[in-house]
């Protein structure tokens, strides 16, 4: 409740997911989740920018930036700081057409570091109901790629496919 408090100029300013609902509706997407999946087909993702919506957890804007493919929203969630490192560093010019998708109960410093635009998930917790600023709310669970899937789905893709999101193990 802190993080979501803090965060008020960032839901008040900024769009919300619920602008979006169904407006991909039939258009293929991409969840690129960090991952060993990830690691091994990411080269697939080249070229594909303009053919699928991409969705990618934060750990993997690194990753997909290093070989030139750049996702089109990026999922947020984690109340701690060290996502901040996730989305620092970048210019401005880098991520100026990369969404961050988050949930206002990120610690606000995550949202300062960030200098690309923004757009607000509330989660399915009823203090976002308290607010009475709708946004869009989404029942996600426990992590930013279960959250890029979500969206996916609440963007009406279909279908939506699955590089990273995996719980293989390499040998």
């Amino acid at each position: 409740v802190e993080n979501m408090l803090l965060n008020l100029n960032e839901i008040v300013e900024n769009p919300g997911i619920n602008l979006l609902k169904d407006k991909f509706k039939g258009k293929p997407a991409i969840v690129a989740s960090t991952g060993p999946s990830l690691d091994k087909n990411k080269h697939l993702l080249k070229g594909l920018e303009d053919k699928a919506l991409i969705v990618a957890p934060e750990a993997s804007l690194r990753p997909l930036l290093s070989i030139g493919v750049k996702p089109h929203i990026l999922t947020t969630m984690e109340r701690t700081i060290p996502v901040k490192d996730l989305v620092s560093g970048f210019e401005k010019t880098e991520v100026e057409d990369i969404y961050l998708g988050a949930c206002p109960v990120i610690d606000r410093e995550v949202f300062e570091s960030y200098p690309g635009p923004r757009i607000i998930v509330y989660r399915s917790f009823d203090h976002f109901k308290w607010l009475a600023i709708d946004k869009g709310m989404l029942n996600i669970k426990t992590s930013a790629g279960n959250m890029a899937f979500k969206v996916c789905d609440y963007l009406g893709c279909n279908p939506i496919i699955l590089i990273g999101q995996d719980l293989s193990f390499s040998s």
